[in-house]
């Protein structure tokens, strides 16, 4: 199954923000519950944090060197919030890529798009 959802930067805008967010439903395998299919996908840097509206786990990764351009750098911030329920087997996965150079002037704007990446992200519900 493709992305439900996909948000990339506004083509009117002045300056494009290297930044995109698919939603896409995440599934544990058969013999897997989420949690351990979670777990295992997003390694050591997995954070699960429990809402005002329900469990969500989060996890980010980092990649230098995209596209052969050592400058440049992808950090991608992952969201999955599991159907309600008791032992679910499935999910809503947001990802977010953010490209950005590596350097100082850029730790900020990273710092910033994580941050909004985090509140998109937080805005999602199951009805």
């Amino acid at each position: 199954m493709g992305a439900v959802t996909v948000y990339l930067p506004n083509e009117t805008a002045e300056t494009a923000m290297p930044m995109s967010i698919a939603a896409v439903p995440f599934s544990a395998r058969a013999d897997r519950t989420l949690d351990a299919e979670v777990r295992e996908r997003a390694g050591s840097d997995l954070i699960a944090l429990e809402l005002p509206h329900g469990w969500v786990y989060r996890w980010t990764e980092s990649k230098s060197g995209v596209q052969g351009e050592e400058e440049v750098s992808a950090r991608t911030i992952s969201h999955v919030y599991p159907v309600p329920g008791k032992a679910p087997k499935r999910g809503m996965l947001f990802v977010t890529s953010v490209l950005h150079l590596d350097s100082e002037q850029s730790a900020e704007m990273l710092s910033s798009l994580t941050l909004l990446s985090d509140a998109i992200a937080e805005t999602f519900r199951w009805k």
